[in-house]
């Protein structure tokens, strides 16, 4: 992956074809949480800065959404690692595309991974070039993430309170919509994803959304690793 031919920029642009629309959305959402990190006062340098290095879209927007003074770094982080668990599942799905590259690259795939270019990885996963399609997928998704942000903080107030809080339920909302890709596509693995629903449906409403999500995520992985041992 350190020189790309002229077959692989085939491959580059395939994945951005495929990852265009979602790019977009990535952005207008880079945009609200730019847009939110001004409101709470959060310096444009600082949003964009965080954006970057955690690349993060509904964790951050449910951290900003608790953001206040002084700032309450056990809520936060408990609120982020929530709506973040779902990566976990994610992430061990991916892991057959992960072993066979270097450490660094690993790691690179591993902070880039994101719901959409996870998405269209999956659905191509039998490509011999998976990898560099994903990375190309996820770079686009990357690159349009920090435009956003960088647009949104100078557009403070864009979008009300009631709108933002809703938004930091975004790992919820994100398990639903993987759910429902698999229904309709074979994008993946579907007993882990089936077996995360079940989970979640059943104990949300007895531990609360966010720990159900957090159960559910837990249960997915395990279904995960033991069925990729049963086919290993």
């Amino acid at each position: 992956m350190t020189h790309v031919t002229g077959g692989a920029w085939t491959t580059v642009a395939a994945s951005w074809r495929a990852t265009t629309g979602f790019a977009i959305g990535g952005a207008i959402f880079g945009l609200m949480l730019g847009s939110a990190a001004a409101v709470k006062g959060i310096p444009p340098g600082q949003t964009i800065v965080a954006g970057g290095a955690m690349y993060a879209g509904a964790a951050q927007l449910a951290a900003v959404s608790q953001w206040a003074l002084p700032i309450p770094f056990l809520a936060l982080a408990l609120s982020t690692a929530m709506v973040s668990s779902r990566n976990v599942l994610m992430g061990v799905t991916m892991s057959p595309i992960f072993r066979p590259l270097p450490w660094y690259w690993r790691l690179l795939g591993i902070f880039l991974l994101v719901d959409a270019a996870w998405a269209i990885t999956m659905k191509e996963r039998q490509r011999p070039d998976i990898a560099l399609y994903y990375f190309a997928s996820t770079g686009l998704m990357y690159a349009t993430w920090i435009v956003g942000i960088s647009v949104g903080v100078a557009l403070p107030d864009l979008f009300d309170r009631v709108t933002l809080e809703a938004l930091s339920f975004g790992g919820v909302i994100f398990l639903s919509l993987i759910v429902a890709m698999l229904s309709r596509n074979r994008v993946g693995p579907r007993l882990p994803w089936i077996g995360a629903a079940c989970t979640s449906a059943l104990l949300a409403p007895e531990i609360g959304t966010s720990w159900g999500l957090v159960a559910s995520v837990g249960v997915g992985a395990v279904i995960a690793v033991v069925a990729g041992r049963r086919h290993g």
